[in-house]
């Protein structure tokens, strides 16, 4: 099994405290439009992430792109029969234009993800936005556990979960 310090960069960095806000922003529960579930709504969605990628410097834009593909990944996977397809539909020729512009650089290599600053983001975001977070990832972990009996291995999740929970808000 895995050690819980093996963790990796392409992974780590999907747990920006920006990015799990902007992230958690877009679901339907928090959106008048639907969020990824109506035509709208994932028009909507994919602006808010073009909007992300382009407040990105050099330096961090393969991560804002990275992010914007695995979140569409992570839609597209839980896709279900009673949403739009047009909406299903600009999602894949969104993501496959962001892949396109990230290439297949190996671009976190040689990266060092800062935990420290993670757990200061945290502990400076608004209440309402922390909790939103991490009701929604505490909920990730509890359905995977009840689907396959143990969560998936991921270090860089339950390193974040645990940030979060020495966060006492």
């Amino acid at each position: 099994m895995k050690s819980i310090t093996q963790m990796h960069y392409r992974h780590e960095c999907l747990y920006d405290v920006e990015w799990q806000a902007l992230r958690v922003s877009l679901l339907k529960e928090h959106r008048t439009d639907g969020g990824w579930t109506t035509i709208e709504g994932t028009a909507n969605n994919l602006n808010a992430l073009a909007e992300y990628r382009l407040q990105h410097n050099f330096e961090t834009r393969d991560e804002a792109c990275w992010r914007s593909i695995n979140l569409m990944n992570a839609v597209l996977l839980g896709w279900r029969n009673e949403y739009s397809e047009i909406a299903k539909d600009l999602i894949i020729v969104d993501r496959t234009y962001v892949q396109m512009r990230l290439g297949d650089g190996l671009w976190w290599k040689g990266r060092t993800w800062d935990w420290d600053q993670v757990s200061k983001d945290l502990q400076s975001l608004d209440e309402k936005t922390f909790f939103r977070i991490k009701d929604n990832l505490d909920g990730r972990v509890k359905t995977s556990i009840r689907r396959n009996g143990h969560t998936k291995f991921r270090p860089e999740l339950m390193k974040f979960l645990e940030l979060v929970k020495e966060c006492n808000k």
